[in-house]
């Protein structure tokens, strides 16, 4: 009885299966190198005419009154020199540090925002990894306007920072790699290493090199910033409850102070940053 059982719920299963792939659309597109990745058709993107930034914008009503705005920045760990090992996450952290002109005080930004319920940590966060960093915000949708003009704060000001703001970074920079370095932290390090040997990868974890974490100044962070948090390597992502009177040319206000179109750069990632040489095996 057991076996018939299993067997007549093996058979829905297949038959559930089978009807789910033949609903999914064909694919239609190209598996070229250069043809453009598809995207759903009720996502509307485009380059902000003054500032430059590509976008993405998608309305979607749930969760009920919120929206969700992220800045992804093009530069990682992995486009650091040997001199920056890790002010790309120290960068990161400096960047929730950024005055408005409300309020010319350091953290202002984080603590307007904090004012209108998005707390720090939960709805107001980021992360840098190997090849991005990225800010995010979680906000009610009646507060998207103002919330969008603190976003582009927090990345536009990033590098205006003194050997202070620094210094008091860097201690929760190094704390976090204390905590980190448990048995299974070290444990993934190692085959990490071991299995992108021969790569610039392998030596760009996002956390860095301590020495030069312990000894950074502004100017480098600085010019890490002016290199890459350049408009073509950034997006504005939008999702969520958006007012419908909200226009694409808002996005482009917000970020304007801060960032202006220019020439497109050359991809600034060499294939030798992720595939070793054949002579290192």
């Amino acid at each position: 009885m057991a076996s018939t059982t299993a067997s007549n719920w093996q058979q829905r299963e297949e038959e559930a299966v089978k009807k789910l792939i033949e609903s999914l659309p064909q694919w239609t597109g190209s598996l070229d190198d250069d043809a453009p990745l598809p995207r759903g058709t009720k996502t509307r993107t485009g380059v902000l005419p003054e500032s430059g930034l590509t976008y993405y914008w998608r309305k979607n009503d749930e969760p009920r009154d919120r929206v969700e705005l992220v800045i992804a920045v093009r530069a990682g760990s992995i486009d650091e020199t040997d001199d920056e090992r890790g002010l790309a996450h120290v960068l990161e952290h400096l960047a929730f540090r950024a005055r408005t002109d409300a309020d010319g005080t350091r953290w202002s930004a984080l603590r307007e925002l904090e004012a209108h319920g998005v707390s720090f940590g939960a709805h107001q966060n980021a992360y840098t990894s190997f090849e991005e960093t990225v800010f995010f915000l979680h906000v009610p949708a009646d507060f998207f306007g103002r919330a969008l003009e603190l976003l582009a704060a927090l990345v536009g000001e990033a590098a205006h920072v003194d050997a202070s703001d620094v210094d008091a970074e860097r201690r929760i920079v190094l704390e976090e790699w204390r905590q980190g370095k448990d048995w299974a932290q070290r444990s993934t390090e190692a085959h990490f290493r071991h299995t992108f040997a021969g790569t610039t990868l392998a030596a760009r974890l996002p956390i860095g090199d301590l020495e030069v974490v312990r000894t950074a100044r502004p100017e480098t962070i600085r010019g890490f910033y002016e290199r890459h948090y350049q408009a073509d390597a950034l997006a504005v992502i939008v999702v969520g409850a958006v007012p419908d009177a909200v226009q694409v040319d808002q996005l482009d206000r917000a970020f304007a102070p801060y960032f202006r179109k220019g020439a497109a750069r050359p991809w600034p990632r060499a294939p030798a940053v992720f595939f070793p040489d054949e002579s290192s095996f």
